[in-house]
């Protein structure tokens, strides 16, 4: 990774905290999972998707994550992959819609690297979401290594035919402060920029959130709150894949 690079993202990446924090505190009345356009629109075309769902009526989408909340569900609750399909069914009635969720629950970019091949010979899907970045900032993986983990995934999915989408980590406003995430967002933006796939910031839509009250993300009462987050999330992705294989207009309100 260059430092030209690295100072690029970070310009950017302050740049949308400047409109962030000037955009007015109160989501839309009629859209509960409200975000400003720029922060859900693809930075790329996901020409398979669209390819597949014309030629031959389905989508198969392969979620790859090294999150807990991916294996088994976190106390029963769905989480977003689950959202995801039932929106994704809900926009495209007469498309058959498939997600496989592969999960390896707390391990690094670096093992789920290692699923990807077998994920293209198995579920063979025309789009691949690879969920990265929280485990590594945790254990404070080498940034090299991680920059180079990523493009080497990024290459594997593209030459086994599929899509990709980058997902980057949650954002909290409780763990923000302990753990150093910045080195690692930056990473995964700039993969994406150089290998030309979007990006599903989730990160900044999460602050987004946290920062207009859409959400208290400092809350540790069992109030929905898990699954509202989810359901969002599956909302504002399934669009994001939609406007990024051309088959949705951006209505400005990114849900």
């Amino acid at each position: 990774m260059t430092t030209k690079g690295m100072t690029l993202n970070r310009l950017s990446a302050a740049a949308a905290a400047l409109v962030l924090s000037c955009l007015p505190l109160q989501a839309a009345d009629d859209d509960a999972c409200y975000v400003p356009p720029f922060l859900v629109e693809p930075q790329a075309a996901l020409h398979r998707v669209a390819e597949a769902v014309k030629r031959d009526n389905k989508l198969s989408i392969a979620i790859v994550s090294g999150s807990p909340s991916q294996v088994g569900g976190t106390k029963g609750r769905r989480s977003y992959p689950s959202y995801l399909e039932a929106a994704l069914k809900k926009r495209m009635p007469d498309i058959e819609v498939k997600i496989d969720v592969r999960a390896k629950a707390r391990r690094p970019a670096a093992d789920l690297l290692k699923l990807l091949p077998g994920i293209a010979e198995e579920s063979v899907p025309s789009l691949v979401i690879w969920q990265i970045g929280t485990v590594d900032a945790l254990q404070q993986t080498d940034v090299d290594a991680f920059a180079r983990t990523v493009e080497q995934g990024l290459a594997a999915i593209a030459d086994r035919g599929a899509d990709a989408v980058l997902l980057n980590m949650q954002y909290s406003p409780r763990t923000d402060r302990l753990v150093d995430y910045a080195s690692y967002l930056d990473t995964i933006r700039e993969a994406a920029d150089t290998a030309e796939v979007p990006l599903f910031d989730r990160y900044e839509i999460m602050r987004y959130w946290n920062v207009a009250g859409t959400f208290d993300l400092t809350s540790l009462r069992d109030d929905g709150l898990y699954e509202k987050i989810h359901t969002c999330i599956g909302e504002l992705l399934a669009d994001f894949i939609l406007r990024g294989a051309g088959m949705k207009e951006s209505k400005g309100i990114g849900g």
